[in-house]
């Protein structure tokens, strides 16, 4: 498991002003860059706030990648948009 990269994910999303508007607009080719699996690839694909946390991601970091997404915080464990 690459936790670690998922770590590195959300630091990237929260400190990397461009971050969020490339996972935006190409977000597979944005997640080639992590050390991914594909369980957690398609996690943060589908966004998954569930499956994250259920990968050992802390909420926090879970919220950051989520929130670059643009999901909101009332609908942080109950969206169904996916990235691609």
């Amino acid at each position: 498991m690459s936790l670690v990269a998922l770590g590195h994910l959300a630091h990237d999303l929260d400190r990397q002003p461009d971050a969020p508007q490339q996972l935006a607009t190409d977000p597979v080719g944005f997640l080639a860059g992590y050390d991914l699996t594909e369980t957690e690839r398609s996690a943060v694909l589908d966004l998954d706030a569930q499956r994250l946390v259920d990968l050992g991601l802390n909420p926090m970091l879970m919220w950051n990648i989520l929130g670059a997404a643009g999901v909101g915080p009332r609908d942080l464990y109950s969206h169904t948009r996916r990235l691609t």
